[in-house]
């Protein structure tokens, strides 16, 4: 049993036995929702259930048609059954049907899952109370093509819920369904058993298969010698234009998967860098850095965790005639990235990362400093604004910092204690998904 699962159980027993059956104006059989993110939205419409009514677990594929000795075996008047799925925008839709007579039922739709589930949570009390006691209202059809009912009923409006499918907006409001075709099946109620899983569910919105992004990119660079006895100069590259792009691929994202895999990689690149020499001079430069590694990917509501390991380079080369070293990274980056949808719109994504330097080019020459070892760190963030379900536009920074130690011994060329190599970038990036 999953923790969501384990969860779920925790509050069926909270208000199962928070009152009595002898003692309850109405108790409603809960069957297990259906779709992506179904358990929570399910615990959201337990929690709107009116004062006076306990929740009761049922078993899939029982219901008042199947069988009424059910419920007087667990004491209920009514069963409920839940869909959720995604087409274009997130739907949630339930049926309530009281024993012995026909379905009523209720659709929600959000533009974003976490949408759906505070339009559910504002909405779930009134239109569950209406459909338990009143059973007024009407209600288009059931879930799009390819998700089909049990039953085979498809009688209901289908152009009703194609009108509000195009909506998609969080402010959709519940509309309780009237019995419909439902009454006229007989009292078997046939029809109104809940749909079947489909095929293949649709995966959550903040989990795109493929993440493409581009956009110019402005450099900066600062390198420094400590314990400098030999009195070593340090240079320094001020900001200069750049590119810089990314991309993650996850082609094991499905709606019954928890965890996705993935690549992903990047590179950035400065366009006609000049770098500050001892000399007083400005020099040609070339920078050109990038990676390219796993994923493991792990949603979570509202937020997004990935876990990366790339193989990386970061090199410099300067026509400085020696003057300034050249250096060439290459090196191990595990990192972490946590994503935030802080609206319905807007997004935080922070990265942190740990560079395990494997050469550094140019630095370790026997004419500097032979024994040289180093390591680095690096910190991203970027605020992003969603155009549509496609296209994103995001502010980054990232920092990037590279600390040698030298290890140096009597008669070695130069005499310091180690040197601090740093690097700022910020742009606007431009990105496209594929969910």
């Amino acid at each position: 049993m999953t923790k969501r699962a384990a969860a779920y159980g925790v509050v069926f027993l909270c208000l199962a036995g928070s009152t009595s059956p002898a003692r309850a104006a109405c108790r409603v059989a809960f069957l297990p929702f259906l779709g992506p993110g179904a358990s929570d939205l399910q615990v959201a419409i337990v929690a709107s259930l009116p004062p006076g009514c306990v929740a009761v677990a049922g078993r899939r594929g029982a219901g008042p048609g199947s069988s009424v000795d059910l419920s007087r075996e667990l004491g209920v008047g009514a069963f409920v059954d839940g869909h959720v799925w995604r087409a274009r925008v997130w739907h949630l839709k339930i049926w309530v049907r009281p024993v012995g007579e026909g379905a009523r039922q209720a659709l929600w739709s959000g533009r974003r899952f976490r949408d759906l589930v505070t339009t559910v949570q504002r909405a779930g009390r009134p239109a569950l109370r209406q459909m338990l006691l009143d059973g007024a209202g009407n209600l288009p059809q059931a879930p799009p093509a390819g998700v089909a009912r049990a039953g085979g009923d498809s009688s209901e409006g289908s152009k009703g819920e194609a009108a509000r499918g195009e909506e998609g907006s969080a402010d959709s409001k519940a509309a309780p369904a009237s019995k419909g075709a439902a009454e006229s099946g007989g009292s078997d109620d046939k029809g109104s058993e809940g749909p079947a899983i489909a095929e293949r569910a649709p995966a959550p919105s903040n989990r795109p298969i493929l993440e493409m992004s581009v956009g110019p990119w402005m450099l900066s660079r600062t390198f420094t010698y400590t314990d400098n006895l030999s009195n070593l100069p340090g240079y320094t590259l001020a900001g200069t234009l750049g590119v810089a792009g990314e991309g993650e691929i996850y082609p094991t994202t499905s709606a019954s998967q928890k965890v996705d895999l993935g690549v992903a990689g990047h590179f950035d690149t400065a366009v006609g860098a000049k770098t500050n020499v001892a000399d007083g001079t400005r020099r040609d430069t070339k920078m050109l850095a990038y990676r390219i590694g796993g994923r493991i990917r792990v949603p979570a509501r509202s937020f997004l965790f990935a876990l990366g390991l790339d193989y990386g380079r970061h090199q410099f080369i300067i026509d400085a005639d020696n003057r300034a070293p050249n250096v060439n990274y290459s090196f191990v980056r595990p990192s972490v990235r946590m994503r935030i949808e802080t609206t319905s719109k807007l997004s935080l994504t922070l990265t942190a990362a740990y560079l395990d330097i494997l050469q550094i080019g140019g630095l370790n020459d026997q004419s500097r400093f032979p024994r040289i070892t180093a390591q680095g760190a690096e910190f991203d963030a970027s605020v992003g604004y969603e155009i549509d379900d496609s296209l994103e536009v995001r502010l980054a920074i990232d920092l990037r910092h590279y600390a040698q130690t030298m290890h140096v011994t009597p008669g070695d060329p130069y005499i310091a204690g180690g040197a601090l190599d740093e690097h700022f970038g910020g742009g606007l990036m431009i990105a496209y998904r594929i969910r």
